[in-house]
């Protein structure tokens, strides 16, 4: 299973230090070992580890942030449901569970992407223009 890590609404002057992340991220590499990755926004600080059981290992690297930067996404789990939601929505699934999440967030929105799925995981989405954690 991967590690997910995160902290959100972090003011200007109390993140933690770069050491301090570093040390979280090595902790959490126990429970991924494909990749380990960080994402530092103003506000927001996350980590993921990664064990890929699915899709190649160019896509699924999280933290995910879209294109807009509206998103943010930490993701750990199986959707059962890809195929069916891959052809519902024209998305394609060959690239995995977090690529098909984070297209479906973009299309419908966090609340309905996430109504939408079916599976067994842990989902952090963060909304970076309304400010909400999902």
């Amino acid at each position: 299973m991967c590690g997910i890590w995160g902290e959100v609404g972090v003011f200007e002057g109390n993140e933690r230090s770069s050491n301090d992340l570093l040390k979280i991220q090595k902790l959490l590499s126990i429970r991924g070992k494909d990749s380990s990755n960080t994402l530092v926004r103003k506000g927001v600080q996350l980590i993921h580890s990664r064990l890929r059981l699915s899709g190649d290992a160019g896509h699924g690297v999280q933290p995910v942030e879209t294109e807009d930067g509206r998103y943010f996404i930490l993701f750990n789990g199986e959707i059962y449901n890809l195929k069916e939601l891959s052809s519902a929505y024209s998305i394609s699934n060959k690239f995995g569970d977090t690529y098909l999440l984070e297209r479906l967030v973009v299309k419908l929105g966090a609340v309905e992407a996430i109504k939408c799925i079916n599976g067994m995981f842990a989902i952090s989405i963060i909304d970076n223009h309304r400010k909400i954690l999902h």
